[in-house]
Protein backbone atom coordinates (compact mmCIF):
# COMPACT_ATOMS: atom_id res chain seq x y z
CA UNK A 1 0.00 0.00 0.00
CA UNK A 2 2.57 2.61 0.64
CA UNK A 3 4.55 1.48 -1.89
CA UNK A 4 1.69 1.85 -4.57
CA UNK A 5 0.07 4.58 -3.34
CA UNK A 6 3.58 6.49 -2.63
CA UNK A 7 5.26 5.55 -6.32
CA UNK A 8 1.80 6.93 -7.69
CA UNK A 9 2.01 10.41 -6.25
CA UNK A 10 5.52 10.84 -7.34
CA UNK A 11 5.06 9.88 -10.91
CA UNK A 12 1.92 12.42 -10.87
CA UNK A 13 4.13 15.12 -9.52
CA UNK A 14 7.20 14.00 -11.76
CA UNK A 15 4.58 14.68 -14.42
CA UNK A 16 3.41 18.15 -13.13
CA UNK A 17 7.01 19.32 -11.72
CA UNK A 18 10.01 17.39 -12.29
CA UNK A 19 11.52 16.03 -9.15
CA UNK A 20 15.01 16.68 -10.61
CA UNK A 21 16.86 19.36 -10.96
CA UNK A 22 18.39 20.54 -13.99
CA UNK A 23 21.66 19.41 -15.37
CA UNK A 24 23.77 23.06 -14.52
CA UNK A 25 22.24 22.79 -11.00
CA UNK A 26 23.59 19.58 -10.53
CA UNK A 27 26.81 20.48 -11.55
CA UNK A 28 26.61 23.96 -9.34
CA UNK A 29 25.55 22.00 -6.36
CA UNK A 30 22.20 22.52 -4.39
CA UNK A 31 24.41 25.59 -2.36
CA UNK A 32 25.03 27.42 -5.31
CA UNK A 33 21.71 26.57 -7.39
CA UNK A 34 19.40 26.96 -5.01
CA UNK A 35 20.87 29.29 -2.09
CA UNK A 36 23.55 31.38 -3.67
CA UNK A 37 26.14 30.14 -1.51
CA UNK A 38 29.22 30.01 -3.61
CA UNK A 39 32.76 28.88 -2.34
CA UNK A 40 36.76 29.54 -3.00
CA UNK A 41 36.93 26.89 -5.95
CA UNK A 42 33.69 28.14 -7.64
CA UNK A 43 34.94 31.22 -7.39
CA UNK A 44 38.37 30.56 -9.37
CA UNK A 45 36.56 28.93 -11.37
CA UNK A 46 34.34 31.15 -12.27
CA UNK A 47 37.31 33.66 -13.06
CA UNK A 48 39.07 31.29 -15.16
CA UNK A 49 35.96 31.13 -17.22
CA UNK A 50 35.72 34.41 -17.51
CA UNK A 51 39.38 34.56 -18.78
CA UNK A 52 38.56 32.14 -21.62
CA UNK A 53 35.87 32.97 -22.82
CA UNK A 54 36.98 36.66 -22.82
CA UNK A 55 40.40 36.74 -23.56
CA UNK A 56 40.72 39.41 -21.39
CA UNK A 57 43.68 38.92 -18.28
CA UNK A 58 43.98 41.87 -17.03
CA UNK A 59 41.16 40.89 -13.98
CA UNK A 60 43.25 38.77 -11.25
CA UNK A 61 41.48 36.08 -9.48
CA UNK A 62 40.83 36.52 -5.82
CA UNK A 63 43.75 34.28 -3.09
CA UNK A 64 42.54 32.86 0.09
CA UNK A 65 45.59 32.39 2.12
CA UNK A 66 46.64 29.56 3.61
CA UNK A 67 44.17 27.31 2.09
CA UNK A 68 44.70 24.93 -1.25
CA UNK A 69 43.00 26.52 -3.84
CA UNK A 70 44.45 29.65 -2.52
CA UNK A 71 47.58 28.44 -3.41
CA UNK A 72 46.46 27.40 -6.82
CA UNK A 73 45.18 30.96 -7.39
CA UNK A 74 48.28 32.33 -6.83
CA UNK A 75 49.92 30.47 -8.92
CA UNK A 76 47.49 31.12 -11.73
CA UNK A 77 48.23 34.98 -11.21
CA UNK A 78 51.52 34.19 -11.31
CA UNK A 79 50.52 32.78 -14.91
CA UNK A 80 48.56 35.78 -15.70
CA UNK A 81 51.35 37.75 -15.07
CA UNK A 82 53.65 35.72 -17.48
CA UNK A 83 51.39 36.03 -20.12
CA UNK A 84 50.46 39.88 -19.91
CA UNK A 85 54.33 40.59 -19.80
CA UNK A 86 54.95 38.25 -23.25
CA UNK A 87 51.97 39.68 -24.45
CA UNK A 88 53.40 43.04 -24.00
CA UNK A 89 56.84 42.31 -25.42
CA UNK A 90 55.34 41.36 -28.63
CA UNK A 91 53.24 44.37 -29.49
CA UNK A 92 55.71 46.23 -28.74
CA UNK A 93 57.73 44.19 -31.32
CA UNK A 94 55.01 44.48 -33.59
CA UNK A 95 54.84 48.16 -33.37
CA UNK A 96 58.66 48.23 -33.71
CA UNK A 97 58.11 46.14 -36.81
CA UNK A 98 55.74 48.18 -38.09
CA UNK A 99 57.68 51.28 -37.90
CA UNK A 100 60.76 49.81 -38.96
CA UNK A 101 58.76 48.38 -42.31
CA UNK A 102 57.13 52.03 -42.97
CA UNK A 103 60.63 53.65 -43.21
CA UNK A 104 62.23 51.37 -45.15
CA UNK A 105 59.03 51.35 -47.50
CA UNK A 106 59.66 55.26 -47.43
CA UNK A 107 63.47 54.60 -48.28
CA UNK A 108 62.25 52.42 -50.97
CA UNK A 109 59.53 54.62 -52.48
CA UNK A 110 61.74 57.68 -52.20
CA UNK A 111 64.93 56.81 -52.93
CA UNK A 112 67.18 58.52 -56.00
CA UNK A 113 68.65 55.50 -56.41
CA UNK A 114 67.16 52.19 -58.43
CA UNK A 115 66.53 49.78 -56.04
CA UNK A 116 65.53 46.11 -56.88
CA UNK A 117 65.33 41.87 -56.21
CA UNK A 118 65.53 39.68 -58.53
CA UNK A 119 65.22 35.97 -58.62
CA UNK A 120 68.64 33.83 -59.72
CA UNK A 121 66.91 32.99 -63.40
CA UNK A 122 66.61 36.85 -64.18
CA UNK A 123 63.53 38.31 -63.67
CA UNK A 124 62.57 41.27 -61.46
CA UNK A 125 60.68 40.79 -58.28
CA UNK A 126 60.35 44.16 -57.21
CA UNK A 127 61.47 47.48 -57.76
CA UNK A 128 61.50 51.07 -57.01
CA UNK A 129 59.94 53.75 -58.89
CA UNK A 130 63.39 55.19 -59.17
CA UNK A 131 64.53 52.25 -61.59
CA UNK A 132 61.37 52.11 -63.31
CA UNK A 133 62.49 55.59 -64.12
CA UNK A 134 65.87 55.33 -65.25
CA UNK A 135 64.70 52.07 -67.56
CA UNK A 136 62.31 54.57 -69.18
CA UNK A 137 59.09 52.48 -67.75
CA UNK A 138 56.16 54.17 -66.12
CA UNK A 139 55.61 52.28 -62.98
CA UNK A 140 57.39 49.36 -61.06
CA UNK A 141 54.38 47.04 -62.38
CA UNK A 142 55.03 47.94 -65.77
CA UNK A 143 58.52 47.40 -65.80
CA UNK A 144 58.30 43.83 -64.04
CA UNK A 145 55.43 42.87 -66.51
CA UNK A 146 56.93 43.93 -69.44
CA UNK A 147 61.02 42.55 -68.48
CA UNK A 148 60.80 38.79 -68.46
CA UNK A 149 64.32 38.17 -68.76
CA UNK A 150 67.02 40.25 -67.70
CA UNK A 151 69.79 38.69 -69.59
CA UNK A 152 68.36 38.80 -72.77
CA UNK A 153 66.18 41.98 -72.90
CA UNK A 154 67.73 44.27 -70.19
CA UNK A 155 71.54 43.99 -71.02
CA UNK A 156 73.50 45.04 -74.26
CA UNK A 157 75.91 42.86 -73.90
CA UNK A 158 74.08 39.32 -72.59
CA UNK A 159 77.42 38.07 -71.26
CA UNK A 160 77.39 41.02 -68.71
CA UNK A 161 75.06 39.21 -66.86
CA UNK A 162 76.40 36.33 -66.72
CA UNK A 163 80.01 38.13 -65.19
CA UNK A 164 77.26 39.93 -62.35
CA UNK A 165 76.61 36.58 -61.33
CA UNK A 166 79.99 34.57 -61.27
CA UNK A 167 81.23 37.69 -59.55
CA UNK A 168 78.37 37.79 -56.54
CA UNK A 169 79.02 33.82 -56.10
CA UNK A 170 82.97 34.26 -55.46
CA UNK A 171 82.53 37.61 -53.49
CA UNK A 172 78.78 37.37 -52.41
CA UNK A 173 78.48 41.08 -53.87
CA UNK A 174 79.26 43.48 -56.35
CA UNK A 175 80.52 46.82 -56.58
CA UNK A 176 79.52 49.31 -58.71
CA UNK A 177 79.37 46.85 -61.44
CA UNK A 178 79.22 48.72 -64.86
CA UNK A 179 76.68 47.92 -67.84
CA UNK A 180 75.19 48.88 -70.89
CA UNK A 181 71.22 48.49 -71.13
CA UNK A 182 68.13 48.69 -72.46
CA UNK A 183 65.95 51.36 -71.75
CA UNK A 184 62.32 50.43 -72.92
CA UNK A 185 62.43 53.11 -75.75
CA UNK A 186 65.35 51.45 -77.00
CA UNK A 187 68.30 53.93 -76.10
CA UNK A 188 71.12 52.51 -74.77
CA UNK A 189 72.71 53.70 -70.99
CA UNK A 190 75.18 53.30 -69.05
CA UNK A 191 74.45 52.13 -64.99
CA UNK A 192 76.68 50.81 -62.15
CA UNK A 193 75.01 47.91 -60.40
CA UNK A 194 76.12 47.49 -56.79
CA UNK A 195 74.51 44.44 -55.74
CA UNK A 196 74.58 40.82 -52.73
CA UNK A 197 73.30 37.44 -52.77
CA UNK A 198 69.83 36.64 -50.91
CA UNK A 199 70.24 33.47 -49.23
CA UNK A 200 67.35 31.27 -46.92
CA UNK A 201 67.53 30.55 -43.64
CA UNK A 202 69.53 27.11 -44.73
CA UNK A 203 71.96 29.07 -46.99
CA UNK A 204 70.58 28.40 -50.20
CA UNK A 205 70.76 31.18 -52.97
CA UNK A 206 67.38 32.54 -53.79
CA UNK A 207 68.09 35.73 -55.35
CA UNK A 208 69.81 39.10 -55.58
CA UNK A 209 69.37 42.92 -54.26
CA UNK A 210 71.06 45.83 -54.46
Amino acid sequence: WSFGIGGAMLLLMNRLYSLRIDPQSEQQGLNVAEHGATTELLDLLGTMSVHREQGDFAERVYVEPHTEVGQVAQEYNRVLDRVTSEMQSQQLAAEALSRAEEKYRSIFENAVEGIFQTTLEGRYLCCNPALARIYGYDSPKQMIEEIGCIERELYVLPERRRQFQELISLEGFVRDFESQVYRRDGQIIWIAESARLITDADGNPTGYEG
